[in-house]
């Protein structure tokens, strides 16, 4: 259980450092400027959100969604990205970023969240949340750079 108080609040541009710490963490090789970019474009889009879970004015972890509208089905919250700082993982951080999503984004729609088959882990943390596996895919990119 966590020792300390969990404060959920929206992110800023002032968090880049911290996310780009915690995504590092996971292996991402993202940049400081890269993450404070996104961060900007996100605070600019009605439908994205990203919030950060503080403990003692650290930021101990992050979780990015957004509505995704298809043309097919009705709109739904996905969860683009979720971390909690290595040293806070199994602290209840992770579970209070997504029932927090939820709290403001499931009236009406579910919520989804797509995460590499690799991470056993995350598969566990989803499937204790009530998540379920509704299908396995492949993710095709054509890099024009």
């Amino acid at each position: 259980m966590m020792k300390n108080e969990v404060l959920i609040r929206p992110v800023s541009l002032n968090d880049s450092e911290f996310i780009t710490s915690l995504a590092i963490q996971l292996g991402s090789k993202v940049s400081f400027d890269v993450v404070k970019s996104q961060i900007h474009a996100i605070l600019k889009k009605p439908d994205h959100f990203a919030f950060v879970a503080v403990v003692n004015d650290q930021v101990v972890g992050y979780i990015h969604c957004f509505t995704a509208i298809r043309l097919t089905s009705k709109p739904f919250t996905e969860i683009g990205g979720l971390v909690v700082d290595e040293k806070e993982r199994g602290n209840g951080i992770g579970k209070l970023l997504v029932k927090h999503v939820e709290g403001l984004f499931n009236e009406n729609r579910k919520v989804r969240v797509r995460c590499n088959s690799k991470r056993k882990l995350a598969h566990k943390f989803y499937t204790k949340l009530n998540y379920t596996v509704t299908k396995e895919q492949k993710i095709f990119e054509k890099n024009f750079r």
